[in-house]
C-alpha cells in the first residue's frame, strides 16, 4: 500500500504482514552481507566467515601478555583457528555451574559475548567441532546451524584455549566458491581497518600465524590494538618448519 505524503509523493505503508521473523542460522543465511561483507552469490563469502572468524579470535583476552592464534586452512571450504586464551566461558563472571549451557550458547547465539563471532560463523557451516581447555578440563563441542550444539566433558586437561574447526555449507555457497589461496593477506588488510565503533582490534598484542595447507604458505602477523604489523623476517617458504600445532 502507498499513501500521499504532505509533499504529495507517495510513500509506503507497512502493516504486520510483512514483518518476517528470523531464527536461528537465517538471521545471518538471509542477509550475510551484514556480517561478513558478502552476499550468498559472491564467491568471496567464504573468506568473510574467515575473517569475520579471525577478528573474533584476536579479540579473545590474553591470559598472559601475548595472545597466540593460529589459523589453518585445511581446504576450499573448510579451516581451523586456534587461540591460547582462557577457553570459551563455562561460567557467568563470578558464576560456578555446569558449564554445557554456557559453552554451547556461544555456538548458537549471535549475540553471546564474549565470543559472539563463533556462533555468526556457525550458521554459515554445515558442521563445526571444538576443542576447549579451561578450568583443568577439556571439553569437546559439536555444533551445526538448525540443531543443538552438544559438549562432551573430556576429563581433566592442563593448558588453556581453543581450537575450533568450521566446515563451510557448500550447498548454500554458490558454485564455485572458496577460500582463495594464501589468505593472509586479506587476513591482515580487514584487522588493519578501523574497528567498529572505535573500539580496539585486540585487548594487547596478538601474534597470529596464517597456515594455508593448499599451498605450503605461511605468514607470522603482529596484531596491536592499532593496527598489524608484518613480521619481514617471519614469512616463511613451503618448507619452513612451523610450530608444532597446540596438542588438542
Amino acid at each position: 500500500m502507498r499513501k500521499n505524503d504532505l509533499m504529495g509523493e507517495q510513500t509506503p505503508v507497512y502493516d504486520a504482514s510483512q514483518i518476517q521473523v528470523l531464527q536461528e542460522a537465517d538471521v545471518q543465511r538471509v542477509r550475510p552481507r551484514m556480517y561478513f561483507g558478502a552476499e550468498r552469490d559472491d564467491p568471496m563469502l567464504p573468506l568473510g566467515v574467515l575473517i569475520h572468524v579471525v577478528e573474533d579470535a584476536v579479540g579473545e583476552r590474553p591470559v598472559g601478555p601475548v595472545l597466540t592464534v593460529r589459523v589453518v586452512v585445511e581446504g576450499d571450504l573448510c579451516f581451523r583457528v586456534e587461540d591460547d586464551g582462557p577457553g570459551l566461558p563455562t561460567a557467568p563472571t563470578g558464576g560456578t555451574f555446569d558449564p554445557a549451557p554456557m559453552v554451547v550458547r556461544v555456538f548458537e547465539s549471535s549475540n553471546s559475548a564474549p565470543r559472539g563471532g563463533l556462533g555468526v560463523g556457525t550458521a554459515m557451516c554445515s558442521q563445526v567441532t571444538a576443542a576447549v581447555r579451561r578450568d583443568g578440563h577439556c571439553y569437546h563441542v559439536d555444533a551445526g546451524p538448525y540443531r543443538r550444539a552438544s559438549l562432551t566433558d573430556l576429563g581433566p586437561a592442563e593448558g588453556h584455549g581453543t581450537s575450533v574447526r568450521f566446515v563451510l555449507d557448500e550447498d548454500y555457497l554458490p558454485e564455485g566458491a572458496a577460500l582463495p589461496l594464501d589468505p593472509a593477506p586479506s587476513i591482515a588488510a580487514a584487522l588493519t581497518a578501523p574497528a567498529p565503533f572505535g573500539r580496539n582490534r585486540t585487548l594487547g598484542r596478538t601474534d597470529l600465524v596464517v597456515h594455508d595447507e593448499r599451498t605450503g604458505s605461511r605468514t607470522h602477523l603482529t596484531v596491536l590494538p592499532r593496527g598489524v604489523r608484518r613480521c619481514p623476517d617471519c614469512y616463511f617458504a613451503p618448507d619452513a618448519p612451523l610450530a608444532a600445532p597446540r596438542a588438542w
